[in-house]
């Protein structure tokens, strides 16, 4: 069986700290499961329940349930 769409598509994040601005990805699946992120490279945390709601990140959750509904209806 082929994994969710959840578990193959990530979200790519800035770090908001001016002095690291660090460049990384989350996986969407992980991102279901929390309100707030920390930076690898230096530990600053950004809260992202405003985006999970209605920005970027909401249009990454619609499109991966839109890709397994798909998946499914193929099956």
């Amino acid at each position: 069986m082929a994994a969710s769409h959840f578990d193959e598509m990530s979200h790519r994040f800035r770090c908001q700290n001016v002095k690291c601005r660090n460049l990384f990805s989350v996986v969407l699946r992980r991102l279901l499961e929390v309100d707030k992120i920390v930076c690898p490279e230096c530990g600053q945390t950004m809260d992202i329940r405003d985006s999970k709601k209605r920005g970027a990140i909401r249009k990454d959750f619609d499109t991966a349930e839109r890709l397994d509904i798909e998946a499914a209806r193929m099956k």
